[in-house]
């Protein structure tokens, strides 16, 4: 019941496939929060099995929460149950191969002029809004909202308990849903575009944010000049701030290669902290 949850607090998924291990970027993410936040704030981590999870997860994390495992058309739509996931009334959502770089909970007010604020734009290195219509413009030509769901906020409300059922059954009927949509027989189901179909079907669009906050750095082609993290100049000063090619990042950073987590630099974490 509402009543019995958590009033805010940080989530992320980490479910495991065959080739990728979300479980230890989980605990990369909820380390760097643990570092930059003067006041932590709770933190969950949505698993497969919490039985045969990664031991750390239950040190780490307030809260390891098992999925109610359903008939989905991938692990993204399991997204759509956050509401009923979440032990928390208001929920700031992070991918979980993210690193927060600077203290968040000033967001908190930010976030609560929307029950469901998404981002709708996101950042180079240099902090800078980016143009990425190359990767979305079958989104701008079927004047869809730009739905960035790296980076998140949900409070359970009606209008949003509808917008995840509605996010739910465009994934469930995903073939038909593209039907009437240019462009879009190239892409499966995900969570973005589903989200930007939901919100377009409710006319919930003023949902997504192109404000200042909230934006992440995406380190993905066509979005910064270099993508490869053999290449790019960073380092940790303190063990905490993360400078990127001489800039120090204040923003969260969607770092996007899964090799960038290494065990090496969880353990640097966790010596910090």
């Amino acid at each position: 019941m509402l009543s019995n949850k958590e009033q805010y607090g940080y989530l992320t998924y980490a479910l495991n496939s065959d080739d990728i291990d979300y479980e230890s970027m989980a605990v990369l993410w909820a380390l760097s929060v643990k570092l930059t936040h003067q006041h932590c704030p709770s933190l969950t981590v949505i698993v497969k099995d919490k039985q045969k999870c990664r031991k750390d997860l239950h040190q780490i994390f307030d809260h390891v929460v098992e999925i109610q495992s359903r008939d989905v058309v991938n692990n993204m739509q399991y997204e759509c149950d956050i509401l009923k996931l979440s032990p928390y009334k208001e929920t700031v959502k992070f991918e979980s191969d993210m690193l927060c770089t600077s203290d968040m909970m000033i967001w908190q007010k930010y976030f609560r002029l929307r029950s469901l604020c998404f981002t709708g734009h996101v950042c180079n290195f240099k902090q800078q809004p980016v143009d990425d219509l190359k990767y979305r413009k079958h989104l701008k030509t079927n004047l869809l909202p730009n739905v960035y769901q790296g980076l998140y906020y949900v409070r359970t409300t009606r209008e949003t308990n509808k917008f995840m059922k509605t996010a739910n059954t465009v994934f469930s009927n995903w073939d038909n849903e593209i039907t009437n949509l240019r462009m879009f027989d190239k892409f499966e189901p995900s969570t973005d575009f589903a989200f930007s179909i939901a919100l377009d079907k409710l006319g919930m669009n003023d949902c997504v944010s192109n404000d200042m906050f909230p934006s992440f750095i995406h380190v993905k082609p066509s979005i910064v000049e270099q993508t490869d993290w053999d290449l790019i100049y960073w380092s940790l000063i303190k063990n905490k701030y993360l400078v990127v090619n001489g800039t120090r990042i204040s923003l969260p950073i969607h770092y996007f290669d899964k090799e960038f987590c290494t065990e090496k630099l969880i353990t640097q974490y966790k010596n910090a902290t």
